[in-house]
């Protein structure tokens, strides 16, 4: 087995800055392809700094990615780039066996490791997610698909009779329901 360019000894790294460069592909990061399933390469820039028991990490990655639309759900590219920090700590992680923890914002950017190896995949895998848009739409004004049959609405209009429907206006009513009642008891 071929090791990995993500896993970094840390003996090579001196008292100052160390920058890398990487090409990164799916099957680098350690994850299933289905996981990204639209991205093929990554262009990864890691700054590496040595300090007292662990190593300060900057990522840098830029994409591009083929995602769903969320209206349309046609996948569309669509050109990324997020930045992300990571504190790699020498030892063992003190909530390793903890079942639910509270952390502090400066406790989550923390990866511990043990040995002479970090593995940087954690940081592009992260950085990667934290990019990746929440609801992606392939286009500002994306009509999406009808309610009714289906079609993309983006290709042509359907022969579907519009369903108007208008949730927000104070004077809608609710369903009126029948309410019986029961004679009280004397």
């Amino acid at each position: 087995m071929r090791r990995s360019r993500l896993l970094y000894d840390i003996r090579k790294l001196e008292e100052k800055d160390q920058l890398h460069f990487l090409n990164v592909t799916v099957d680098e990061l350690g994850v299933p392809a289905d996981r990204f399933p639209g991205l093929r390469e990554a262009n990864v820039r890691i700054r590496l700094l040595k300090v007292p028991d662990e190593i300060s990490a900057d990522f840098e990655v830029d994409f591009t990615a083929a995602i769903p639309c969320v209206r349309c759900l046609n996948d569309f590219e669509v050109k990324l780039k997020e930045k992300y920090h990571l504190d790699y700590v020498a030892g063992r992680d003190p909530n390793e066996k903890s079942e639910s923890v509270n952390l502090d914002p400066c406790e989550i950017e923390r990866v511990y490791f043990r040995g002479s190896e970090i593995d940087l995949s954690v940081g592009v895998r992260e950085t990667i997610i934290l990019a990746l848009p929440i609801a992606p739409v392939c286009k500002t004004d994306c009509a999406g698909l009808c309610p009714v049959c289906g079609r993309n609405l983006n290709e042509g209009a359907c022969l579907c009779r519009p369903v108007k429907t208008d949730l927000f206006n104070s004077k809608t009513e609710p369903p009126r329901r029948r309410i019986t009642r029961t004679p009280k008891k004397k």
